[in-house]
């Protein structure tokens, strides 16, 4: 049967009215976004189901082909036991609910940040004591109907526990679903408890009966009760404990009484919380999101060499932003320039935020950008670090395309395996690298031939101080080198030192921007569309002479004095911006700037 794809909808041309319903989409459906018409904003273009067969497409309204808001779970959950414990949160009647004023803790609402609602800070970063625990269930009233959404740290909820003991009646385990993400089973142990006039103490259940252990010559022994309890007597204290699959620093204690006056539970989080893996079919989600301006940028700064002067266009996934992972492209802004340095900033180009890091999936992103690109006068240099998924993905895409692999990965991933994988000395450890990506080494070969002359020298090397690690390298390392001297040798933007610290220096700005603490989508597509509209915001600064950067000398033409740009109409400042970023920047040949030089000087 053919996958419904629905197709582009004008109801949803809108970014801002589409935005609220994003939350939703974490599971099942995939969204792309791309550019409006509008410079700078946001809208939806494809939405489609993620299908495992190639069988067919059939178009239908956008409309028809959205889910049931009313009846999609907000939240993608899963627990550690089984497939039964994966399903979403039980939904109880509003007259059921409590709201975070009505918990019985004395917490502030933190939605605002992010923190989830209806909490209790534990102090030092520790798990109530067992006394504290009996103390904290005994007199509080009903909970929460279940675990809030947002960030828990160092916290606990005091939730409804009923469907849990009905599960343990049957024989099932409990399931404190969240939206933390995977956990590791742990063991639950029982602490069994009884009055001693006002104070509780511990007891001990061996062999039938019930009594202490005492220490004797050095060695635990159990001691039975003289007088044995009758059960009623005994308050079982159930603790659950669990460490995040994704970190194994942030942990979670669900606590309940058998039998306990209220059917509820105390789930404490300890710890900072990294960010949620995806799960289930949000890892399915692909996001791409990209504006107009982005787009002629890359169009002519990346796929304008020759005759314009180019750039690469990097890629790099990035972690902990939000429940899945983001992979933003960056390119050199060739129109302006600091003052201080000469050097043209980084910008952000399209991004994808994405479950999965496939060829799969970046086999739908790169086509996003081709298409807007069509007819552009050269194919793009990519370049990443040594991630297959999107090597192979970008050149399927762009089969003329050239690639670049950064150099200081490459290095970087040689010593490691030299070191942790085939266990060389440092000093033959040292020659080798040195041979391949020092002054005068393989990397840095201006020709073909000499390329060909010194890489027969650092096989001859290997094979000769450790001949172990040639079949990696020459698998493994050796068509990434060669891949990278043909783009050398091709693309002037290309160079054999090139490296994704550009690509990196993003992905640090993006955690930034967010205080390092991991976003829900709809957030975190927010922070990103305000770094896009931050940087050419300083594209505007700089035509007036103003702000972090000014203009390159090949768009000094469009300098605008301040008190004139302010007059303008904004038809006006849009049509001489859109003039602006179809200008090339000239490429110069070495004997060009030469002259140039003579010619300042003289």
């Amino acid at each position: 049967m053919a996958t419904q794809r629905p197709f582009y909808d004008e109801q949803y041309k809108d970014f801002s009215n589409f935005l609220g319903e994003a939350e939703y989409l974490y599971e099942p459906y995939c969204i792309e976004f791309k550019a409006a018409s509008t410079p700078g904003s946001w809208s939806s273009i494809t939405h489609f189901y993620p299908s495992e067969d190639d069988d067919g497409v059939t178009a239908v309204p956008l409309a028809e082909a959205l889910p049931d808001l009313d009846k999609v779970p907000t939240t993608s959950t899963s627990d550690f036991q089984d497939e039964d414990l994966a399903s979403p949160a039980t939904k109880f009647p509003d007259d059921e609910l409590i709201s975070p004023a009505e918990a019985p803790c004395d917490e502030v609402d933190h939605e605002d940040d992010g923190q989830a609602a209806g909490g209790r800070s534990l102090t030092d970063g520790k798990f109530l004591g067992v006394l504290e625990l009996i103390d904290t269930l005994k007199v509080s009233p009903r909970g929460l109907p279940s675990i809030p959404v947002g960030r828990k740290e160092n916290t606990l909820f005091i939730i409804q526990n009923q469907r849990n003991i009905d599960r343990r009646a049957v024989g099932q385990v409990c399931s404190f679903t969240d939206d933390c993400g995977a956990w590791k089973p742990s063991p639950s142990p029982v602490t069994r408890m009884i009055k001693n006039g006002e104070r509780w103490q511990s007891i001990i259940l061996r062999g039938g009966q019930y009594g202490t252990e005492k220490r004797v010559n050095g060695k635990k022994m159990f001691v039975p009760a003289d007088q044995q309890p009758s059960e009623e007597d005994i308050l079982n204290v159930h603790r659950m404990y669990n460490i995040l699959k994704a970190d194994e620093n942030y942990k979670r204690r669900a606590t309940w009484l058998e039998p306990a006056p209220t059917p509820i539970a105390c789930v404490e989080y300890i710890g900072h919380y990294p960010g949620a893996a995806p799960q289930g079919n949000a890892k399915a989600t692909r996001i791409v999101l990209f504006t107009t301006q982005q787009v002629r940028d890359i169009r002519r700064f990346c796929c304008s060499s020759p005759p314009g002067e180019g750039t690469v266009l990097g890629v790099d996934k990035t972690f902990n932003l939000g429940q899945l992972h983001v992979t933003p492209t960056v390119f050199k802004h060739l129109g302006i320039v600091r003052p201080t340095t000469n050097t043209h900033p980084i910008f952000i180009g399209p991004t994808l935020i994405h479950g999965h890091s496939d060829r799969k999936t970046y086999s739908t992103f790169f086509p996003f950008i081709k298409q807007e690109l069509e007819d552009a006068p050269k194919d793009l240099v990519i370049g990443s670090d040594e991630e297959m998924a999107i090597r192979i993905a970008a050149k399927s895409v762009f089969p003329t395309g050239s690639l670049i692999s950064c150099s200081r990965h490459l290095k970087s991933n040689m010593i490691l395996y030299l070191r942790d994988k085939v266990g060389v000395a440092t000093r033959t450890r040292n020659n080798i690298v040195s041979a391949v990506f020092g002054p005068g080494g393989v990397t840095s070969s201006p020709t073909i031939a000499v390329f060909e002359e010194r890489l027969n020298n650092i096989q001859t090397t290997i094979n000769d101080q450790n001949a172990a690690y040639l079949q990696h390298f020459t698998s493994r390392v050796l068509p990434i080198l060669q891949q990278n001297l043909d783009t050398m040798l091709t693309r002037t933007e290309a160079s054999h030192d090139w490296t994704n610290n550009n690509c990196e220096s993003m992905n640090h700005i993006l955690k930034m921007k967010i205080d390092w603490r991991p976003q829900a989508i709809p957030q975190l597509i927010d922070f990103i569309h305000e770094i896009v509209k931050g940087h050419y915001t300083d594209i505007e600064r700089a035509i007036m002479g103003r702000g972090e950067y000014r203009l390159h000398e090949d768009f000094k033409e469009y300098f605008v004095q301040p008190a004139v740009w302010c007059t303008k109409t904004d038809e006006q400042r849009r049509r001489h911006m859109e003039k602006f970023e179809r200008v090339l920047k000239i490429k110069r040949s070495m004997a060009w700037q030469h002259l140039l030089t003579e010619i300042s000087m003289s």
